[in-house]
């Protein structure tokens, strides 16, 4: 299991701080879009495929960006 000393470590890394702003900014990308109506669509069924999409990349790059020494600890010891 990772210790928290690694995880911090791994918070200070470069590759790693690049990551957690990358996911930020597909974030924001995804928030633009939908706010510009590129997830719209006259078919009901078909607007709703779109947005869940987006929802859950975005709720993927939120949870990369946000992630912590807890949520990684929680779910190692839950294995």
């Amino acid at each position: 299991m990772i210790t928290e000393e690694e995880w911090k470590e791994w918070l200070l890394h470069p590759v790693t701080k690049h990551l957690r702003k990358w996911a930020f900014e597909k974030q924001e990308e995804l928030k633009s879009r939908w706010a510009d109506g590129e997830f719209t669509d006259a078919m009901q069924s078909a607007m709703a495929v779109r947005n869940a999409g987006a929802t859950g990349a975005c709720s993927v790059y939120k949870e990369v960006e946000e992630m912590d020494y807890i949520l990684i600890a929680e779910e190692e010891s839950a294995e």
